[in-house]
């Protein structure tokens, strides 16, 4: 068999598995993670995770990825079949080829949008007077849809755009991957890491010195105020459950861990190469990318320019509102020029690009490594093949990323199975090849000795770790997901007194009411009341959840007015049921104070009391016509997921599909190399 690939320098290794775990979550989903999650309060079991749980999982991988590569498998089927004498071993082995193809599928097609926008940062096209968030997430919606659905038409009326940016990025990725390990992924990451924190640091830097951008009008918007909510731990939030969770999830993300591209690349060091101090220090770049710069840029900066609530408001909205919507609005408000603007637009996403494809070449290599290895593929021929399959698989979620084809593949292989292929991992390594016998494999030519605690803690802490979330995150969200349950049933979150069925007939069209509109109690058994809601907000304060978001849900949606008269073709009659622009502002009036004194007073009864008063001075009429509102909104809502389903089940056929394929091509090879016994030797 021919020498397998190496590579070429320890600073090489270093910056590429770097850079595959440093990508678009470090900047991008880390700060709305933590802004969702109390700032402060997040970062305690963030380090939690990544000491307990990240750090020992890293270990773990690296190891496999070492032991696999002595016996030529870049892949996970191979490595647990050298680690386990079992059939079934090389089957568990597809979960991670399945992982890393399908995130890769998808990924690429978001890291796309990161150099589309570093193209329209630099050009100017959004540098739009008048551009807020809403309108900017208008803009992003329709780069990604093409104005599909009329929203952002102005901005964009076709996908050829987005589609040109598409095809540059799965060419440049396999344009990397085509020059090997050393000559093509090495080299790459020496370029664009480096790269990358020289765009970062200037960024930062430029966050400390914008300081508070409107001290006469808004002193408290500052890049301190964001700062101080990121390292200020409210330790009274410590109880909450869904922080630690969060967290948990954020260290998989950020580590790449579960997904066997660590393994990958790890197959291709000596047999005595160090892995000990070389895995600390990746995940300490890794760390520094983004706690150190991306905590630093995202959150501050949005403080400084919308104040805390909003931040919150706006990270409430998805992961790509904080990094793209609000940032790309930040850009248009530096104040010094247009073209001040635009440099540090282009910077922000390029960086993005650049962090974006230092991964996503990651999660395509261990498919070449698995028909390079087991079908005895050229290289050239490998990438070739893994090549055209991606190619043809990012349209169909470039294509369908509205109806929820994306969503479905990033919950099922980008979140939910990372867990499990991590929980069989670990069980493999630590009770199947035995935790000493791994321990002392690990410490093999290393620069420094991992502590014997390491044996007790992959034994027993991370497994335990893992089926903690693995069952919280089955009951809590699989089940619901794989029964679709979100989309089965309408999601009222407020509700409404006193309309007659007319109001009905002027908000929705007939064609669009429900069959069984009677059994879901629309028109007259739902009750509004302000008093139940507030009362059941001062329960979960009490609790210790403050991060309720539920007026500020509320508040958002009655801004989407618009887009529910649009929606719905609201005919002239009807808007004597719906807020006026005036009444809006009253509401939000309203709501705002009625947040402040819920979030700011520790006094919970008597912020309570405030709120109540508050509500009790508004007209009844603007709180049951924003009543009608909110509910219209939410029965869209129920429509348009009812139009996603046969959609998100095409997206898990196609990811059972890829599952089945990649069994069957494991049998294949299997049972092709069963008569080459000296094919996969121990190397010398």
């Amino acid at each position: 068999m021919a020498k397998r690939e190496e590579w070429g320098s320890r600073f090489g290794l270093i910056l590429a598995m770097a850079g595959n775990a440093i990508g678009l979550g470090n900047f991008l989903r880390f700060p709305v993670q933590a802004a969702q999650n109390g700032g402060g309060a997040f970062m305690i079991p963030y380090f939690a995770a990544f000491i307990l749980l990240a750090i020992p999982l890293m270990w773990v991988e690296w190891t496999i990825g070492r032991n696999g590569g002595k016996y030529s498998h870049g892949s996970l089927p191979g490595m647990f079949d050298v680690m386990w004498n079992n059939k079934v071993a090389k089957y568990l082995g597809a979960f991670g080829l399945f992982i890393s193809t399908i995130i890769m599928i998808y990924y690429t097609v978001i890291v796309s949008w990161m150099l589309g926008f570093s193209f329209y940062s630099i050009t100017g096209d959004y540098f739009i007077q008048g551009m807020d968030v809403t309108s900017m997430g208008e803009y992003l919606t329709a780069y990604q849809t093409g104005g599909a659905d009329g929203t952002g038409s102005q901005f964009f009326d076709s996908m050829l755009p987005g589609w040109i940016f598409l095809l540059i990025t799965v060419a440049f990725n396999f344009y990397i991957l085509s020059k090997g390990i050393s000559g093509g992924i090495e080299k790459f990451a020496k370029i664009a890491l480096p790269l990358l924190f020289v765009f970062a640091t200037t960024i930062a830097i430029f966050v400390f010195y914008l300081g508070t951008p409107d001290p006469i009008n808004y002193p408290e918007r500052s890049v301190w105020h964001g700062l101080a909510f990121i390292w200020n731990p409210d330790l009274t939030q410590l109880g909450n459950s869904k922080i630690w969770l969060a967290a948990a999830g954020q260290v998989f993300f950020t580590l790449s861990v579960g997904m066997g591209t660590l393994q990958a690349y790890a197959s291709y060091l000596k047999k005595k190469q160090d892995i000990a101090l070389s895995g600390i220090a990746t995940a300490s770049i890794n760390e520094f990318a983004e706690v150190i710069l991306g905590g630093i840029i995202a959150i501050p900066i949005a403080v400084a320019f919308f104040g805390l609530q909003e931040t919150q408001a706006i990270a409430d909205g998805g992961t790509f509102n904080l990094g793209i919507v609000s940032m790309s609005v930040i850009f248009q408000k530096l104040g010094i020029s247009d073209a001040f603007g635009q440099a540090f637009g282009f910077m922000w996403f390029f960086l993005l690009f650049f962090a974006g494809i230092t991964s996503s070449v990651a999660m395509a290599q261990p498919l070449i490594s698995f028909l390079k290895e087991q079908f005895d593929l050229t290289h050239k021929r490998a990438t070739t093949f893994v090549g055209i399959f991606i190619l043809v698989a990012v349209h169909l979620v470039f294509f369908y990323l509205q109806f929820g084809f994306m969503d479905e593949m990033d919950y099922w292989a980008g979140t939910f199975m990372l867990v499990i292929v991590a929980l069989i991992e670990v069980i493999i390594f630590a009770w199947i090849f035995g935790a000493k016998k791994g321990w002392v494999e690990l410490n093999k030519g290393g620069d420094i000795t991992v502590p014997k605690i390491f044996i007790f803690v992959v034994k027993y802490v991370t497994p335990i770790y893992l089926l903690f979330i693995l069952g919280f995150w089955t009951v809590q969200d699989a089940i619901p997901t794989l029964m679709m349950d979100k989309q089965n049933s309408p999601e009222f979150t407020i509700s409404i007194n006193d309309v007659n069925p007319k109001s009905y007939d002027d908000i929705l069209r007939t064609e669009d009411l429900p069959k069984d509109i009677e059994t879901l109690n629309v028109k007259n058994s739902i009750k509004f009341d302000f008093k139940e809601e507030i009362n059941e907000i001062n329960k979960q304060l009490q609790m210790g959840d403050k991060d309720n978001d539920v007026l500020k849900s509320k508040i958002l949606k009655i801004f989407m007015i618009e887009n529910v008269r649009e929606k719905y073709q609201i005919n002239d009659k009807s808007y004597e049921d719906l807020p006026s622009k005036d009444e809006l502002k009253q509401v939000q009036l309203l709501f705002t104070k009625i947040e402040a004194s819920l979030v700011i007073s520790d006094n919970y009864n008597s912020s309570i009391d405030k709120s109540l008063k508050l509500i009790s001075s508004t007209d009844n009429n603007l709180i049951r016509k924003c009543a009608i509102i909110l509910s219209t909104y939410d029965l869209f809502n129920y429509y348009q997921k009812q139009q996603n389903i046969p959609y998100m089940w095409g997206s898990r056929i196609f990811m059972l599909l890829l599952l089945l394929t990649l069994f069957y091509l494991i049998h294949v090879a299997w049972k092709r190399n069963a008569s080459k016994p000296d094919k996969f030797k121990m190397l010398d």
